[in-house]
């Protein structure tokens, strides 16, 4: 049942009957009762329910989903570390931003995950061919450029299950250097002074999958309550196919401060509140199968059919304002740098983990 889980992990619902799958049952021919098929259904119902399927709202998924991504991209568009005179060039293969709430993981089933790798240039203004435009000086400016995209429609095409997908966002920021920094011991030890920072996050993920669900266990029903099995039931051509979309549109402000520590480690913390235009999450469910019975002797001359389905969709926004402290730390290779950062929302349950190197000069 490791797919039926997959996708209970991807897609949880509980919207009208507390269940993704729900049965559906017609008898006909035999002695049976329409009491006897409804006891069957509810036996089927609650062996199917017994595969995996946990109990979560569909529409706390899909806002969770929203808030995460959100987040996702938050601290990768800039840099809070480095104090370069040319550039930094950095990626970011590790970026992850979720929406769960860490106090009470019981409900995890119904919190949200968003990866927004990226690569980012960064260039003082200073290269230039002026020094000052309107008396500011331009040293005192940097530029970044953020972008990442990747898709692939069969990221996984094996035993029934195709899974595909898209990874895109982009992001431009400027970076202002408020109050200058000091240095002690030859440089030993630095601090990097106040920087402000401002700009526009896009970030998107997509999924999508059909699974093949009929490797449920063959269910074996007593039809009549003598103790004695009288069917079999068995699920075929069944499948579960999935669509996750969330995208959100964002605009952080951002002050940092930073600090070398014996050239080798620099530290960093700063604040930031993210305004977003929009953040937003689509997801849709569809499930289908057809139910048919093999009958032992206490069955003969009874006919069970049915179904088993299930289509839901719902949408979800994000929270409209975000406050949020960041934290980091960096190794200092001379021009090669390799960090990590945590950034955890002061608003809501939101958090973002993002792992890189740079070169900066």
């Amino acid at each position: 049942m490791k797919k039926l889980l997959m996708l209970a992990l991807l897609l949880t619902s509980g919207l009208s009957y507390g269940q993704l799958l729900k049965v559906s049952l017609t008898c006909t021919g035999g002695a049976l009762s329409q009491s006897d098929c409804d006891r069957m259904a509810a036996d089927m119902q609650n062996s199917v329910n017994d595969q995996g399927v946990p109990e979560s709202n569909i529409n706390d998924y899909t806002t969770s989903m929203a808030e995460a991504i959100s987040i996702s991209t938050a601290g990768q568009g800039s840099d809070y570390a480095n104090l370069f005179d040319i550039f930094v060039l950095s990626i970011n293969p590790i970026a992850v931003g979720a929406s769960v709430d860490l106090n009470n993981l019981d409900n995890a089933d119904s919190g949200g995950v968003a990866l927004s790798p990226a690569m980012t240039l960064g260039v003082n203004l200073d290269v230039l061919p002026v020094d000052k435009i309107a008396g500011v000086e331009l040293k005192d400016f940097d530029l970044f450029f953020s972008y990442f995209s990747q898709k692939n429609d069969k990221l996984l095409d094996e035993d029934g299950t195709t899974i595909g997908g898209e990874i895109t966002n982009f992001a431009t920021h400027v970076r202002y250097k408020w109050k200058p920094g000091a240095s002690a011991l030859g440089g030993l030890f630095a601090w990097n002074g106040v920087q402000l920072h401002t700009g526009y996050r896009f970030a998107k993920n997509k999924l999508d999958a059909r699974f093949d669900i009929t490797d449920i266990d063959p269910i074996d029903l007593d039809a009549d309550g003598d103790g004695t099995n009288d069917f079999q039931m068995n699920i075929n051509n069944a499948f579960a196919s999935a669509s996750i979309e969330s995208t959100s549109h964002t605009i952080p402000v951002e002050i940092s401060t930073a600090a070398r520590v014996l050239y080798l480690f620099t530290f960093y913390s700063g604040l930031g509140f993210d305004y977003n235009l929009k953040s937003e999450s689509e997801i849709g469910v569809n499930t289908g199968g057809t139910i048919a019975s093999e009958a032992n002797a206490g069955g003969t001359g009874t006919t069970v059919s049915g179904s088993i389905a299930a289509g839901e969709s719902a949408t979800g926004d994000g929270s409209a304002t975000n406050f949020r402290g960041f934290f980091g730390v960096q190794a200092n290779l001379w021009a090669l740098k390799v960090g990590a950062q945590v950034q955890k929302s002061l608003s809501n349950d939101t958090l973002a983990v993002n792992v890189g190197a740079k070169i900066a000069w």
